[in-house]
């Protein structure tokens, strides 16, 4: 189904469903206001984010000034969705006891948990979340281990202030959540406000689509799926880059990315590119700030090797090139 420009949603040979329900509508003002709350807990960034990564993405990112955001379906950011959805589980199995739903109309709980089951059945059908990944700190064992290989470990650290433009206005810089405790309550939250929607448009619920209202659902749950991580992991101190792609059936500005593939495992793994606006016809300059060696046969030949990397796209620029104090057998 393809999107018309009224808000109606133009399916089979000239048969129009509407969409724009007074769920849908109190829905869009309620993900407007959930995605500006769960970002303001982002504001105390630190002053530099480094991304660990092996050499070629390092020659990529370095050479073209774009960054590369996976699917997290096909990332190991997969199993963060699906503890994010058991949380999800948890919460709507709960008994309902809050004092501003109990005595509320059945029927519109109904609509609403079912919205949220039929998120929960088809998950990665209804979130589609896009992530580049960064960590606070440049010199971190475990990060070595995770990423890049014998052939080469590098972190790029880059100015914080300046990722808010990497990508455009889709994408959103957002910390990770490792606390067990928050994580339930902002789920139990999430859920209450939906609850509360249904009941304030109840009049219309009962001929709405659960699709419509699932995709809507899908939205503010991926905010939690893309910030939530295992408390296990805590030591990563976590930041990313996310863009959400929007499934619902209206278009809405700035929202979309051209789509590209590449081998992941031996799965066509999608993925976009960000990058900061064109200047002068050009590709805007990533705000790297240091590249740092990580543990390696040949330090010094690799840093010498980013020195000429460096000299080649990023010559009108002072970016530190350092080597970890961290031992690992490479």
């Amino acid at each position: 189904m393809e999107p018309s420009n009224d808000g109606q949603v133009v399916k089979g040979e000239g048969v129009v469903e509407e969409t724009i329900t007074a769920t849908m509508r109190l829905g869009l003002g309620l993900m407007s206001s959930w995605r500006d709350e769960v970002l303001a807990r982002s504001k105390l960034r630190p002053p530099v984010l480094f991304h660990y990564t092996g050499s070629e993405s390092l020659i990529s990112i370095v050479s073209t000034n774009q960054l590369w955001a996976t699917n997290a379906v096909f990332m190991n950011d997969q199993s963060e969705i699906r503890h994010t959805a058991a949380l999800l589980t948890t919460v709507l199995e709960e008994p309902i006891n809050d004092p501003q739903l109990l005595g509320a109309d059945e029927s519109c709980l109904k609509l609403a948990q079912e919205s949220m089951l039929t998120v929960l059945r088809y998950l990665h059908n209804y979130v589609e979340a896009y992530a580049f990944c960064f960590c606070s700190e440049p010199d971190l064992l475990s990060q070595w281990r995770g990423y890049g290989d014998g052939s080469g470990r590098y972190s790029i650290g880059f100015r914080s202030s300046e990722l808010d433009d990497v990508g455009g206005g889709p994408t959103q810089l957002i910390q990770v959540v490792y606390d067990d405790d928050l994580q339930i309550q902002l789920m139990r939250e999430l859920v209450k406000r939906w609850r509360l929607m249904y009941l304030e448009s109840m009049v219309e619920d009962s001929r709405t689509k659960n699709h419509v209202e699932a995709l809507l659902f899908a939205q503010m749950f991926a905010w939690l799926a893309v910030s939530f991580k295992n408390r296990g992991f805590e030591e990563e101190r976590e930041w990313r880059i996310v863009y959400l792609r929007p499934r619902l059936p209206i278009t809405l500005p700035n929202e979309s990315f051209e789509f590209y593939f590449r081998s992941i495992a031996g799965i066509s793994a999608p993925y976009v590119r960000f990058e900061r606006p064109t200047v002068d016809e050009k590709v805007g300059q990533l705000p790297i700030n240091s590249i740092n060696v990580g543990p390696h046969r040949y330090p010094e030949l690799a840093m010498s090797g980013i020195w000429h990397l460096l000299a080649k796209y990023r010559s009108n620029e002072e970016i530190a090139i350092e080597k970890s104090a961290t031992p690992l057998r490479t």
